[in-house]
């Protein structure tokens, strides 16, 4: 008589390979996730380097060779993948007097999106200093060990406004007199905006 704990139909797997299966895909979207592109030929050298152990492992010489076929795949693949897409980022925004160079509180610091008609708006604090939370085009290469990319500013539209002083609307390039910034400059870069005063409205 069969013993039938010994038996294991077609397609049925043991609660390990269905744990080391989801872990695996889990692996896989997060690297995907992360990284998009790269991170699956990330993906694709781990599972070389996992071939190349277990067929050291088991004697197993086409474990090994495919292993290494994947790993030159990952490496050639990986040496640069170009990317488009939209980074989000907090850009600081200082709006001062033009004469004097005092800082203007209350004023108002708004970026649209000409493109995806969207608009992020701020308020300068007592130091005239708005962070202004918007999303811009973007667009770069990856590797292994480098992430460079530039956005693009021309979509953008700036309007500065507040009491006594005359408004500003032009196109961020523009103000800032670039098209593009690296990637890494929209937080670290501080816009100044200098607005001058309002004559008709102070002689009213």
């Amino acid at each position: 008589m069969a013993d039938s704990t010994s038996e294991r139909r077609p397609l049925q797997f043991s609660l390990r390979t269905a744990l080391l299966f989801t872990a695996v895909l889990a692996l896989l979207f997060g690297l995907v996730a992360w990284r998009g592109l790269l991170g699956g030929l990330i993906f694709i050298l781990l599972l070389g380097v996992g071939l190349i152990v277990a067929g050291a492992r088991r004697r197993g010489p086409a474990r090994i060779f495919f292993g290494i076929i994947l790993i030159i795949f990952a490496l050639w693949g990986g040496a640069s993948v170009c990317w488009v897409g939209h980074q989000t980022f907090v850009v600081p925004f200082e709006v001062i007097d033009a004469k004097s160079g005092d800082p203007i509180s209350d004023a108002s610091v708004r970026l649209s999106d000409n493109v995806a008609f969207a608009t992020a708006a701020a308020e300068t604090n007592s130091q005239g200093i708005a962070q202004v939370s918007t999303t811009f085009m973007a667009y770069g290469t990856d590797s292994f060990f480098t992430h460079n990319g530039v956005v693009r500013l021309t979509d953008h539209e700036l309007h500065v406004s507040a009491d006594g002083y005359r408004e500003i609307r032009r196109n961020l390039a523009e103000h800032v007199g670039t098209a593009s910034w690296d990637l890494n400059a929209p937080e670290s870069a501080l816009v100044t905006v200098a607005l001058e005063a309002d004559k008709s409205a102070m002689d009213r």
